[in-house]
């Protein structure tokens, strides 16, 4: 008899969402981003399913499927995930939310990696107006999204030329 038999379905199937998530890390981290997607994808699937759209895992999960298109260069597909991600977190914990402002900083890094300069500053300056609110202007996250803004946009016609 398998070993899985004794376990209760619920436990068997919450370790195997769990473990299907550290091996979908573990790709990410191994720069192995189509199977570290796939096993992502099955994770978020198993546990919307279980906790609903707007779960706080499904969130987590959800993040680290858009983190792992932007890093194998697949922009588009990963801001439209961001996008929809946002929307998301939006409805769970309010569009003022510091998660939402990060995953809007997320957003704008992606965008100014398609190369979509402009559109990754309007990103940035949404959030950072959310970091300010929500943490002040002295709070780390502030002060270095507020950096970068600085440093883009001094250098934007560099950016816009090189595209």
């Amino acid at each position: 008899q398998p070993q899985e038999a004794w376990l209760p379905t619920r436990l068997y199937h919450r370790l195997h969402e769990e473990s299907t998530f550290l091996l979908g890390v573990a790709m990410l981290r191994r720069h192995h981003f189509e199977e570290a997607e796939a096993h992502l994808r099955l994770v978020l699937e198993s546990v919307r399913r279980r906790e609903g759209r707007y779960g706080l895992r499904a969130m987590d999960v959800w993040c680290e499927l858009c983190n792992a298109l932007a890093r194998s260069r697949s922009f588009d597909r990963a801001c439209k995930e961001f996008d929809h991600l946002l929307v998301a977190e939006a409805i769970r914990w309010g569009g003022e939310s510091v998660r939402v402002g990060e995953t809007m900083k997320l957003l704008g890094t992606c965008h100014l990696a398609a190369g979509r300069v402009e559109v990754a500053l309007e990103k940035w300056k949404t959030a950072l107006q959310i970091f300010r609110r929500r943490l002040g202007i002295h709070h780390t996250r502030t002060t270095t999204l507020a950096k970068k803004i600085s440093d883009v946009e001094s250098h934007k016609d560099m950016l816009l030329a090189s595209r």
